[in-house]
């Protein structure tokens, strides 16, 4: 199922704003995961009547994320890991 961020005082959206970098798809496509990463890969998926924000916290996640046929609109943002373990459960998936 993933790991996504629920921030209780603002929206997706407004958290991603305030504590993410906005990255290319390019730029997303180079990331490399490993335990001591200090920024992970956040991507924001329109799904018609809501948004998700999917952390991306290795190659697996990123691949289910950029599914050839998947053809949702994303946005991705580089945000600090401290940052997401307050507004998700990722300390069960990255540690």
């Amino acid at each position: 199922m993933g790991c996504y961020i629920e921030p209780k005082d603002q929206t997706k959206e407004e958290f991603l704003i305030a504590k993410g970098r906005l990255v290319t798809e390019e730029e997303a496509s180079k990331v490399t995961y490993h335990y001591t990463n200090t920024e992970l890969l956040v991507v924001l998926i329109s799904n018609g009547g809501f948004n998700a924000a999917g952390i991306v916290f290795d190659e697996y996640e990123y691949e289910n994320f950029t599914y050839p046929e998947d053809y949702r609109r994303r946005q991705w943002y580089m945000v600090k890991t401290a940052d997401l373990y307050e507004v998700s459960d990722l300390k069960t998936y990255f540690p």
